[in-house]
């Protein structure tokens, strides 16, 4: 599935694509690999090819991306909080060793970054298996066993779209930018200077909206 007019940007469009995924599984039935579900379009400022590319087990998901030049790997989640800065995130490719690491946090805590996009896409296999255990802010386990299926094609999708030879680092969030206003909620103390920067910033912000 492929679309060249739906953003993915939110929570509520990455599970309306995750579902999508699991009604091709569903469909497919159990002992077949999972299916992508991807989304297609074109970045706002430059017209640059982004994608998106989702699987889901019950409610998590494993999402590789390109967006604004930006390559991301994520492991989401729907309802469970991961913690507000950063989460455990232990994952196993078939049957090698464990990889233990440090994934940033969304801005909603329900999902995590992995720090090494590329490296992380890279490593999975076609038809293969990556199993994820995020260590939830609880303590508890959040576990999801992802059942591979083409990732060469989404890897090289996402390759071109990003250039991988120049990529940025991860925003580390899934969600659109917000107002600068919205991120200084009070302005009280601010100098008139700094006012006036404020309301520079929300101006150019608020041109890249529409």
């Amino acid at each position: 599935m492929a679309s060249h007019d739906v953003e993915l940007f939110g929570m509520d469009n990455i599970w309306l694509l995750s579902i999508v995924g699991a009604v091709c599984l569903a469909s497919a039935g159990a002992s077949a690999q999972q299916a992508w579900s991807i989304v297609e379009n074109k970045a706002s400022i430059n017209d640059g090819d982004q994608l998106s590319a989702a699987m889901a087990v019950g409610d998590a998901a494993l999402i590789l991306r390109c967006r604004d030049q930006i390559t991301e790997a994520v492991f989401s989640t729907k309802n469970t909080y991961l913690g507000d800065k950063s989460v455990t995130v232990r994952y196993r490719i078939n049957s090698e060793s464990p990889i233990k690491e440090v994934w940033r946090s969304s801005m909603d805590g329900r999902a995590g970054f992995a720090p090494n996009p590329i490296d992380f896409i890279r490593s999975l296999p076609d038809n293969g298996r990556v199993f994820i255990r995020a260590i939830a802010a609880d303590g508890k386990n959040k576990d999801a066993n992802f059942k591979l299926s083409s990732v060469s094609e989404v890897r090289d999708k996402i390759g071109r779209a990003c250039n991988w030879t120049n990529a940025p680092e991860s925003t580390g969030t899934l969600n659109p930018p917000k107002s600068p206003l919205s991120q200084n909620p009070t302005t009280s103390n601010l100098s008139a200077e700094d006012k006036v920067a404020l309301f520079k910033k929300f101006l150019e912000w608020q041109k890249t909206q529409h």
